[in-house]
């Protein structure tokens, strides 16, 4: 409720689920009049990684990138698997305002958020990568090295 204040949203019971490892809280945002207006996930071990959104789907995006951009989450290198692959071909699409880069290897396709790092990759390089498994077919990069 204190993210989106301003509107005075009242937030439903927290479901406590798991997303990447991590026990997290969503919960539905409802106006006055009982309509569900925005989503929210907060994690339970650092309240700090809040997010909302107006959809489910980018509710858990959003979720997503700031747990794989929070130092202390428990995306540390050691529970992540490291993997060094060949850039086939680096795709960058603007979502909501925010560029995703989706590096194409093989068969696969990982995703990252846009670092300013990525511009100096090119295909035909080969990059380390370090990610904690796939979601919907497509790999979330947690960090990466030339």
């Amino acid at each position: 409720e204190g993210s989106v204040q301003q509107y005075r949203y009242t937030a439903s019971f927290p479901t406590l689920i798991n997303v990447d490892g991590e026990a997290t809280y969503i919960m539905v945002l409802k106006d006055a009049s009982g309509i569900v207006k925005m989503y929210s996930m907060v994690n339970v071990r650092n309240y700090n990684i809040v997010v909302t959104s107006d959809t489910q789907d980018d509710v858990f995006r959003k979720y997503k990138t700031a747990l794989s951009q929070s130092t202390g989450s428990a995306l540390s290198d050691d529970l992540l698997a490291e993997e060094t692959i060949m850039v086939d071909e680096l795709l960058y699409i603007t979502q909501s305002g925010e560029t995703v880069v989706y590096v194409k290897s093989g068969d696969r396709v990982f995703r990252m958020t846009f670092n300013e790092d990525i511009l100096f990759v090119n295909e035909g390089d080969t990059i380390t990568v370090w990610h904690s498994g796939t979601a919907d077919g497509v790999i979330p990069v947690v960090r990466f090295e030339r």
